[in-house]
C-alpha cells in the first residue's frame, strides 16, 4: 500500500505538470492534439472540440501532445508559434509545481508541520536491517553519546551526524528517551537510522493559507541555495553535507515520513514538487529550463536555431540525464540493502 501511495502521489506531481503545459497551451491559442490521465492501453478517450481527453491504464502522471510540437512544417503548431508563446507554454509547467506546492503546505500546515526545536529526534530509519531499527523507534529523543567514556551531547541533527561518521566503526553508547524514560543502546556506526530536530505544530485553515505563500518561498529558496552550495563544492572541492537521491531513496523518505502523519507527508510532497520544478528550471537540454534557453537566445537574437540541431541536443541531454539517473539510484539501492 505505501507503494501504491507512492506512486500515486509521484504520478500527482507529473499530471500537475502537464496540467500547466496543457493549460499554458490553451492560453496562448495553440491547440493541444490529446491530454492524456495516464499512460496507454487506454482505457477510456473522448475528443472534445480540438482535444482528445484521455484515461491510461498505467495511472502513472500522464502527459500532453500539443500541435506541431514535432513539425517543423506545421505553421500553426507549437514550433512556429511566437517565442514569448512559446515561453507561456514551456514555463508553465514549472509554474504549476509551485502551485502544487503551495497547496500542499497549506493542507500541512494545517494538519500539523514540522517546526525547528533545539532536540534530536529518530525520524527513519534506512532499512529494517539495520541497528538504529533494532534499538529505536521513531520519535525517541537522542540526549547524549559516549565513547570510551567521554560524552558528547550534540546540539544539533549535523553535530550528531558528523560525530557518527568520525566514529565509524567504533561502539559508542547512545542515550534517548522514551515515553519519558531515558534508555541506552551500544551500537557502531553507521546506525542506520534518520534524525531531525522537529515538532508537529498545527495553524488554522486560513492562516494555513497565508502562511502557505511564505513556506514556497523560503523552501524554494534553501533548494536553490543548496544547489549553490553543490555547485560551489564542486570547484573548492569543500565537502558538504547534501546527498543526491533518486527514486529509491525518495521512497524510502516517502515510507518513513508517512508515519509522522498526513501533515508531514504533505510537507514533504511540497518540498518534493518544488525540487520537481526546480530541476525543470535548470538551463540543461531536454529539461524545461534548457528549452526556454532556445527559445530566449530566439527572442534576444531574432535567430531561429535549426530544428533538427536543438533536437539532437536535447536527446543528448535525455541520455545523460537518464544515465544519472541510473547511477544514482543503483547508489541507493546499494545503499540501502548493501551497506
Amino acid at each position: 500500500m505505501t507503494l501504491i501511495a507512492f506512486l500515486f502521489f509521484i504520478g500527482l506531481l507529473i499530471l500537475v505538470h502537464e496540467l500547466g503545459h496543457f493549460l499554458g497551451a490553451k492560453k496562448v491559442g495553440l491547440k493541444v492534439e490529446e491530454f492524456s490521465i495516464g499512460f496507454p492501453p487506454k482505457i477510456f478517450s473522448k475528443k472534445i472540440k480540438d482535444t482528445v481527453y484521455s484515461l491510461g491504464l498505467i495511472l502513472f502522471g500522464g502527459y500532453v501532445k500539443l500541435k506541431g510540437e514535432n513539425d517543423p512544417q506545421d505553421l500553426e503548431g507549437f514550433l512556429n508559434l511566437k517565442p514569448i508563446k512559446k515561453l507561456i507554454v514551456v514555463l508553465a509547467g514549472i509554474f504549476f509545481n509551485i502551485i502544487l506546492a503551495y497547496f500542499f503546505f497549506a493542507f500541512s500546515l494545517n494538519l500539523g508541520y514540522p517546526v525547528e526545536t533545539n532536540k534530536i529526534f529518530v525520524s527513519g530509519f534506512l532499512n529494517k536491517n539495520t541497528q538504529g531499527y533494532k534499538y529505536f523507534k521513531i520519535g525517541d529523543e537522542i540526549v547524549a553519546v559516549k565513547i570510551n567514556d567521554k560524552i558528547f551531547k550534540p546540539e544539533s541533527p549535523l553535530a550528531l551526524s558528523k560525530f557518527l561518521k568520525e566514529n565509524q566503526g567504533k561502539e559508542v553508547e547512545i542515550f534517548y528517551l522514551r515515553d519519558g524514560q531515558e534508555l541506552s543502546a551500544k551500537v557502531v556506526p553507521p546506525v542506520g537510522f534518520y534524525i531531525a530536530n522537529f515538532k508537529l505544530e498545527k495553524t488554522s485553515l486560513p492562516y494555513s493559507f497565508i502562511l502557505a505563500f511564505e513556506k514556497t518561498f523560503t523552501s524554494f529558496k534553501k533548494i536553490i541555495f543548496g544547489f549553490g552550495q553543490a555547485i560551489k563544492s564542486l570547484i573548492t572541492k569543500e565537502k558538504i553535507d547534501l546527498e543526491i537521491i533518486g527514486p529509491v531513496g525518495i521512497y524510502n523518505l516517502f515510507d518513513n515520513f508517512k508515519n509522522f502523519g498526513l501533515g508531514y507527508l504533505f510537507y514533504f510532497l511540497a518540498v518534493l514538487s518544488l525540487n520537481l520544478a526546480f530541476i525543470n528550471l535548470l538551463p540543461f537540454p531536454a529539461l524545461d529550463g534548457g528549452r526556454a534557453i532556445f527559445i530566449i537566445f530566439e527572442i534576444l537574437t531574432r535567430k531561429r536555431i535549426n530544428y533538427q540541431k536543438e533536437e539532437i541536443i536535447h536527446r543528448l541531454g535525455f541520455i545523460f540525464l537518464l544515465f544519472l539517473l541510473l547511477v544514482v539510484t543503483f547508489k541507493d539501492i546499494y545503499k540501502l540493502w548493501f551497506k
